[in-house]
């Protein structure tokens, strides 16, 4: 049984963001957010502890670390403090509406 439990509601987002490596800046979907992090769809060769950096309209810049490699992306962690991550969530909550957070762990 899987007891791990997210700390951050998520929310799906049909999206794009930027994602930027190094001096290089491509378009990515967005699987899934939350105030925590992102599930993305996005070509690059990128491995887990990798650091990027985020550009979400609504959101502005965020700093991630990759945590897992998917099959079609990445899943980040945003290295942003507390006070970054409510106002994250309150953006979401404007861009998709209260109703879209789910907090399954699937």
């Amino acid at each position: 049984m899987n007891t791990t439990r997210r700390r951050h509601l998520r929310c799906p987002m049909a999206n794009f963001l930027y994602a930027i490596v190094g001096a290089d800046s491509v378009k990515a979907g967005i699987r899934d957010i939350s105030a925590g992090g992102a599930a993305l769809i996005l070509d690059l060769p990128l491995a887990a502890g990798d650091r990027i950096s985020l550009v979400i309209d609504g959101i502005g810049l965020i700093p991630a670390e990759v945590v897992r490699c998917l099959e079609e992306g990445v899943a980040v962690k945003f290295l942003i403090d507390e006070a970054r991550s409510r106002d994250v969530e309150s953006a979401l909550l404007e861009i998709n509406g209260a109703t879209a957070f789910s907090s399954s762990d699937g």
